[in-house]
C-alpha cells in the first residue's frame, strides 16, 4: 500500500510522501503558515503605512484643485467642512478617559458644540487664511507637507494605543495622542512658514474679520443652545417633543394604547420622557409592559421615549428595549 500526497502523487513509505509535500507543496502547513504570516505582515504594514500614503494622495489630489480657481477654492473650502470633525472623530475617543478625570461634567452638548464649532470655523480659516498658502505651496510640496503632519499624528495614535495598552493607562494614550496631534500641527506651521512670506493675499482678504466674527457668533449661539438643552434635560425637564417626521409617525402607531411589548434587559423605569428624571423602579429582562399610547421623541437623537405600565406603575421607557 502507498502513501498519497494531497496531490494524488503515490509514494512508497510516509517519509517519502511528506518530503515530497514539504519541497513541492510547501510541506503540511509549512506553506499556509509562511503564506498566513507573509499576508500578516503585509496587513500590518498597510496598517502603519497605509494611512500615510493616503494622505500623500489626497493632499495632491486637493493641491490639484488649485487649478480650478474660484471653484477649487469653494470646493476645498466645502471638504474642510469634514476634515475638522474627521480630526476630532480620530482624537475624541482616545481622550475621552482623559477629559473625565479632568472634568467629569463634560456633557454631549460640550462634545457637540466642538463638532460644530470645528465644521464652521475651521472653513473660514481656510478660505480667507490657508487657501492662499497651499496655492503658493503648489500640490507637490502641499501633499509631502500633509504626509509628514500625517506621520506625526497616525505614528502617534499607534503609540497612544501600544503605549495605552502596555502601561494600561488609558489616559496616558490620550496624552501621548494629543501630543503627536500638536507635534504635526506645530511642524507643519514651521514647514510652511518660508511660502508663507510670498503670498499674494485677494480681495476678499479685507473680510476676514468679519467671517470670523460671524462664524464665532454662530458657534457660541449653538454651544449656548445645546448646553440650555442639556441642562433642562438633566434637570428632569421634558425636552422630548411629539412626532415629526412620517417615520416616527409610525412609531407612534407601533407602540399604540394597550399593546403588550416584553423588555429586551434590563432597564429604568422614568418619571418623565427625560433619561435624567427620577427613576421609578427597575425592570427586568422579559418583564412584560403595556403601553398608554404615549410617544415622544427626544429632541437631539430622535429615539422614542414610551409611556408604559407594569404592574400598575406608569413611566416612560427608551422604545428600542421594548418588542
Amino acid at each position: 500500500m502507498g502513501w498519497f500526497a494531497s496531490d494524488g502523487s503515490e509514494h512508497e513509505t510516509e517519509l517519502a510522501r511528506d518530503y515530497h509535500q514539504k519541497h513541492n507543496l510547501g510541506g503540511v502547513g509549512g506553506g499556509s503558515d509562511k503564506t498566513m504570516a507573509a499576508g500578516g505582515m503585509a496587513l500590518v504594514a498597510i496598517f502603519i503605512i497605509g494611512p500615510i500614503i493616503a494622505a500623500k494622495i489626497v493632499g495632491f489630489l486637493w493641491g490639484l484643485l488649485l487649478k480650478l480657481g474660484i471653484v477649487g477654492k469653494i470646493i476645498s473650502t466645502i471638504l474642510m467642512v469634514i476634515i475638522g470633525p474627521l480630526i476630532l472623530a480620530y482624537i475624541l475617543p482616545l481622550t475621552g478617559e482623559l477629559l473625565n478625570n479632568i472634568n467629569q461634567d463634560i456633557g454631549v452638548s460640550i462634545i457637540v458644540s466642538i463638532f460644530v464649532g470645528s465644521a464652521i470655523l475651521l472653513p473660514v480659516w481656510y478660505f480667507f487664511w490657508h487657501y492662499d498658502l497651499v496655492k503658493e505651496m503648489g500640490a507637490s510640496t502641499f501633499s509631502e507637507k500633509i504626509k509628514k503632519f500625517a506621520m506625526f499624528t497616525w505614528f502617534g495614535f499607534i503609540g497612544s494605543m501600544i503605549v495605552g495598552l502596555a502601561m494600561g493607562i488609558a489616559e496616558f494614550g490620550g496624552i501621548l495622542a494629543i501630543g503627536s496631534l500638536i507635534a504635526g500641527i506645530v511642524y507643519y506651521i514651521i514647514a510652511t512658514k518660508s511660502y508663507a512670506n510670498n503670498i499674494t493675499r485677494g480681495f476678499g482678504y479685507k473680510f476676514r474679520w468679519i467671517a470670523l466674527i460671524i462664524a464665532f457668533g454662530l458657534t457660541t449661539a449653538f454651544g449656548i443652545g445645546a448646553t440650555t438643552w442639556e441642562r433642562n434635560d438633566r434637570a428632569g425637564v421634558v425636552t422630548a417633543k411629539p412626532a415629526k417626521s412620517e417615520e416616527q409617525r409610525e412609531d407612534v402607531l407601533k407602540y399604540s394604547a394597550g399593546r403588550t411589548f416584553t423588555v429586551s434587559r434590563n432597564i429604568k423605569l422614568f418619571e418623565v420622557a427625560n433619561e435624567y428624571s427620577t427613576v421609578i423602579k427597575e425592570l427586568s429582562k422579559d418583564d412584560r409592559v403595556i403601553s398608554t399610547g404615549e410617544v415622544l421623541f427626544h429632541s437631539i437623537l430622535g429615539i422614542p421615549y414610551v409611556s408604559v405600565e407594569h404592574n400598575g406603575t406608569k413611566g416612560w421607557v427608551f422604545g428600542g428595549y421594548l418588542y
